[in-house]
Order: C-alpha cells, then sequence, then structure tokens
C-alpha cells in the first residue's frame, strides 16, 4: 500500500470519527433540548392540576357560603353564660349567625331542630367555619371546626343596612331595638394567595327589617 493510500484512509477515518463526535454532540443537544421541553410540560401540568384544585375547593368553599347566608334567619341564642346574642353577630373579619335548612340525615334515631348556629372566621390564612350543634348553648358546649378554604389572605364581611341605605363594617346596628334585625345584603371578600380577589354579595331574605 502506497504512502498516498495510507493517507487517504487515515483522512477518511479522521473525517469519520469528527462526524461521529459532531453526531454524539447533536444527539445530546436534542436530548438536552427533549429534557426541558419535558420537565416543561410537566411543570405546567402540575401548575395546571394546582390551580385546579384550587378552583374547584374556592367553589366548594362559595358554596358552603351562599347555602349558610342565604338562609339565615331572625332566632338570636343563649350562650355559654345565659347572655341573648343576636341572631347576626358581624364583624369586618367575620361573622355569626343562625341559619335554618339544616338537613337530618337520621330524623327517627336522632330529633333536631334544623336550626344551626354557625361562625366563619379567618385563622392563620384559613377560612374556618364552626357549627354548634345546639343553638341554646350550655357551659360545656365547644363549636365542630373545619377549614374551608386555605391560602386566604384576607376575608372581609360587610353588611348593608336597608333602614340606613348604608355599608356596615359590623352588625347589629348600634340601636338596642334593633339587635335582632337581619342586613338586607352581606357582602363577602376573599382574597387568595393564587386567585387574586373575589367578592360576593348574598340577600338575606327579610333583612333590614
Amino acid at each position: 500500500m502506497s504512502y498516498r493510500q495510507t493517507s487517504q484512509i487515515k483522512r477518511q477515518q479522521g473525517f469519520t470519527l469528527i462526524e461521529l463526535v459532531i453526531a454524539i454532540g447533536i444527539f445530546g443537544l436534542i436530548g438536552l433540548s427533549a429534557t426541558f421541553i419535558l420537565n416543561g410540560i410537566l411543570t405546567a401540568n402540575e401548575t395546571s392540576q394546582r390551580h385546579g384544585k384550587e378552583m374547584a375547593s374556592l367553589q366548594r368553599g362559595f358554596l358552603f357560603i351562599r347555602r349558610d347566608f342565604e338562609q339565615i334567619v331572625q332566632r338570636p341564642i343563649m350562650d355559654e353564660y345565659g347572655t341573648e346574642q343576636s341572631a347576626v353577630i358581624g364583624y369586618e373579619t367575620g361573622v355569626e349567625f343562625t341559619r335554618t335548612g339544616w338537613s337530618n340525615p337520621l330524623p327517627d334515631h336522632h330529633r333536631r331542630s334544623e336550626l344551626q348556629r354557625l361562625r366563619y372566621a379567618l385563622e392563620e390564612g384559613a377560612l374556618i367555619r364552626e357549627y354548634w350543634f345546639e343553638l341554646d348553648r350550655a357551659s360545656n358546649t365547644a363549636p365542630r371546626r373545619a377549614v374551608l378554604l386555605k391560602g386566604v389572605n384576607r376575608f372581609v364581611v360587610r353588611y348593608f343596612d336597608k333602614k340606613s341605605q348604608d355599608w356596615m363594617p359590623s352588625w347589629p346596628p348600634i340601636d338596642p331595638a334593633r339587635k335582632n334585625d337581619l342586613p338586607e345584603v352581606i357582602e363577602v371578600l376573599i382574597e387568595g394567595k393564587n386567585l387574586g380577589e373575589l367578592r360576593r354579595l348574598y340577600s338575606i331574605t327579610g333583612g333590614g327589617s
């Protein structure tokens, strides 16, 4: 074999090695790009699922709120100290009230009223819903608690007074004669970490009597 032929073979082998290195590099870049794309898809999917769960939780929370608020009734209670408490006790960051429509799944085994005392309040970034089994409480009566919504930055409640035609930050009005009046409308504002600010209005039957 001549020197010329040997050099030509070496050049061919050299080009083949370079091409192999380039091919490996290209495939490596393709693999890296595919990994980034896949990670992006997975991240987007996780974000979408998380957002979907948050929306479902929010809808469930507002369903509870609407059902409770739209069934508020003019029924005061006696607290554990024997003191009468108004049908609605409202402040800017929470509200307590009596509502009807509390269904009893076992009426033959456990007789109770369809009226229920509830409280909504914001505690450590969570909207809490409390309820009592008895309207008029004994000294050892404790409410049942449930977290309705998590990740809540603000929970603000306002009360529209039909008589004064104005929004109030608390309820009932100062006039003692109106301590068991109901607001005509209750406004609820919820601000979530990922869902922004949401505002709802609930008409209270017989409000502002």
